[in-house]
Formats: structure tokens, C-alpha cells, sequence
């Protein structure tokens, strides 16, 4: 059996880099997949209006269980608010601001695109690293 020489670490520096690390990954986990609430109009169906799970499926036309699960790892995440009182989801100004109003100037969902087209891109680039070819950055998304 091999025994791994652990190097003197900074313990705090090691969190907050695991930190920073979970924090990336759980947005890219929790949003990689945000197209489909583009396309039902999800978040913009909750502007102005707390809705449960179930009547935000039946407005939407989405799977309610589905929907629900979405809905609460958006709440986790902090995308989207949740009222544990009344069991309801909505979107404060500031959310809807940035996720639900296409023609803000800080609307954010596209970035997410971009992201995908990046990550789609991965074995591409990394046989560029290998060869040393080039790639251009039009050719990722």
C-alpha cells in the first residue's frame, strides 16, 4: 500500500478554494440545463405572480414533479425566491430583472448558452493544446 505525502496546507485557503470550487460547480450543474426554462417561459410566467409548483406546471405546460425539483435547486441556489408559508415561488424585481426580462441590458440567461457551447467545444480545444493547431474561438459555440 502507497502512502501520499500531504504537503503543509493553509486549511483556511484550502476551503475557500474547495468552496469556490462546489459554488462553480453547483451553478454550472443547476443552470447547464437552463435552455428548457427559456423555452416554457418558466421564469417569466412567475414575474409578479407567486405560483405553486403545480400552477406554474398547468401554466407552463411542464411536468409538475419535474418542474418542482427544478424549481427547488433554483431556490437553493438563490435564482428563484420560495415561500415556505405558502408553498410558493416567485421572482423578486431584481431576479426578474436579470433572468425573466429579455430586453434588459442585464438580462442573464444567454450567458448560459455560451457556457454549453464552451463545454461542447472541450475535446476540440484539448486536441489544439495537444497539437498546437489553433482554434478559434467563433469555432466553440
Amino acid at each position: 500500500m502507497s502512502t501520499t505525502m500531504v504537503p503543509a496546507l493553509d486549511m483556511n485557503k484550502l476551503n475557500a478554494f474547495i468552496g469556490q470550487f462546489v459554488t462553480d460547480l453547483g451553478a454550472a450543474q443547476c443552470n447547464g440545463h437552463g435552455g428548457h426554462w427559456r423555452e416554457a417561459g418558466t421564469l417569466q410566467s412567475l414575474v409578479g405572480e407567486p405560483l405553486s409548483s403545480s400552477q406554474l406546471a398547468a401554466k407552463t405546460k411542464t411536468d409538475e414533479r419535474y418542474l418542482r425539483e427544478w424549481l427547488a435547486s433554483q431556490a437553493a441556489g438563490g435564482y428563484v425566491t420560495y415561500d415556505e408559508k405558502n408553498d410558493k415561488f416567485s421572482l423578486s424585481e431584481e431576479q426578474a430583472f436579470a433572468l425573466a426580462t429579455e430586453d434588459s441590458p442585464a438580462y442573464l440567461p444567454g450567458a448560459f448558452e455560451l457556457a454549453l457551447g464552451s463545454l461542447a467545444a472541450v475535446p476540440r480545444i484539448a486536441e489544439s493544446f495537444r497539437t498546437g493547431a489553433g482554434y478559434g474561438l467563433a469555432r466553440t459555440c
